[in-house]
C-alpha cells in the first residue's frame, strides 16, 4: 500500500512539475461551442496567415466562450441575422485559461478586411475599465507562440484598434497599452 501511494504522489509531482515547466494549455473546445443552423465560414491556409489581431471582449470579467459564441451565432452588431458561430480562433479568460474556439484554417470575422490573413484572439474583459491580469498576459503571450508554432513563422502582433484606428475601442485602453510588454 505504501508503495502505491508512493508512486501516486511520485505521479502527481511529476505532473505538477511538467504544468509549471510547459505552462497552461491549451483546451481545443471548437467543437462544443454554438453554430449557426445554415451559415458556415469560408476556409483558407495557414500559409495566408500574416497576423494575429487582439481583441477583448467589452463584457463581464467572468463570461465564457459559449456566452459569447451564443451572442454571435444570434443576430449581433456584426450580423444582423447572426454568424456562422464565435468571431475569434482563441479565448483567454482573466485566470489566464485559453481555450481554441476555431480551427486556424477558418476564416472567422473578427477584423473587416483582414480575416483571411489573421488570427483573432479575444481576451475576456473589458480592458477600458481595467487592465489585464499578468496570468492572462502570459497566457496570450504563450498562445502567439502556439500559432506561430502552427503556422511555422512569426507573425506580426497587432490589435483590433491598431489595424482600425478611430473606428473602435477594441481592446481597450489598458490592453491596447499592455501589448507593448507581451
Amino acid at each position: 500500500m505504501k508503495k502505491q501511494l508512493v508512486i501516486v504522489v511520485t505521479l502527481l509531482l511529476i505532473l505538477l512539475l511538467i504544468r509549471r515547466v510547459f505552462g497552461t494549455t491549451i483546451t481545443n473546445i471548437t467543437r462544443l461551442l454554438p453554430r449557426h443552423a445554415t451559415k458556415t465560414f469560408p476556409s483558407r491556409n495557414k500559409s495566408q496567415i500574416e497576423q494575429i489581431v487582439v481583441h477583448h471582449t467589452a463584457g463581464a470579467e467572468n463570461q465564457t466562450p459559449k456566452q459569447v459564441a451564443t451572442y454571435h451565432v444570434g443576430p449581433n452588431h456584426v450580423c444582423d441575422s447572426g454568424c456562422p458561430g464565435i468571431l475569434y480562433h482563441y479565448y483567454i479568460t482573466r485566470s489566464g485559461k485559453i481555450y481554441q474556439v476555431n480551427e486556424l484554417e477558418t476564416i472567422a470575422w473578427h477584423l473587416a478586411g483582414q480575416n483571411t490573413r489573421s488570427v483573432g484572439v479575444v481576451l475576456a474583459g473589458n480592458y477600458d475599465n481595467y487592465p489585464a491580469t499578468r496570468v492572462q498576459l502570459k497566457a496570450l503571450n504563450k498562445t502567439i507562440k502556439a500559432i506561430e508554432r502552427k503556422v511555422g513563422r512569426s507573425l506580426e502582433l497587432t490589435t483590433h484598434r491598431g489595424e482600425c484606428p478611430g473606428c473602435t475601442q477594441c481592446p481597450g485602453d489598458y490592453l491596447q497599452a499592455q501589448i507593448a510588454s507581451v
